[in-house]
């Protein structure tokens, strides 16, 4: 290769032009400024999510640059960050067991809205199977007793070789909401 065929692909201005976005991208942005609108920020975002749900989701944001970022750490970011995804789940305290954990992937999202109520049929899906995790696991000394499993001490009530008891929604003393473990 000779200096002029060096020189004339320095200058070529197709060879250092940049790419156009694909045609997902603008989307993404209307999307992520409608998310602002609506949340004010990507850490209210996730705040009101958590704090609207009794399970308190976990919410994951990627965005376009790949990054993904949780829970508080989205507190402070930029709000004009195009988001991709997020990601909603939750573990049910005392058993650390986590629900399904459920994507909505923006760039199949038409509109702004559409893409809140993704996000929120998202956190309806995780607080029913939580949910459902702590009515499993969570009964009080009385549900125990009701299913015909007790314990005197209480050091251990088990509906099965698993080591929990099943809520009994009828259940007199917690009123069918279960105990922590």
């Amino acid at each position: 290769m000779n200096f002029a065929s060096m020189h004339n692909d320095h200058l070529d201005p197709d060879r250092f032009a940049q790419q156009e976005p694909p045609t997902w991208w603008f989307m993404l942005e209307r999307i992520s400024r409608v998310l602002m609108r609506e949340f004010g920020s990507w850490g209210r975002l996730y705040k009101s999510l958590y704090k609207g749900t009794d399970c308190g989701v976990t919410v994951c944001v990627e965005f376009n640059e790949g990054e993904e970022v949780y829970n508080d750490r989205l507190n402070g970011l930029g709000s004009t960050l195009v988001a991709r995804s997020i990601r909603i789940s939750s573990i049910v305290e005392g058993v650390e067991q986590c629900t399904t954990t459920h994507a909505v992937d923006l760039r199949k999202i038409r509109s702004g809205r559409a893409a809140i109520a993704a996000i929120y049929a998202a956190c309806d899906a995780v607080e029913k199977e939580a949910e459902a995790i702590w009515n499993q696991t969570h009964g009080c000394p009385a549900c125990a007793k009701a299913a015909g499993f007790f314990n005197p001490d209480f050091q251990e009530v088990c509906a099965g070789d698993d080591g929990v008891t099943p809520v009994n929604p009828k259940c007199p003393s917690c009123k069918g909401c279960g105990t922590m473990i």
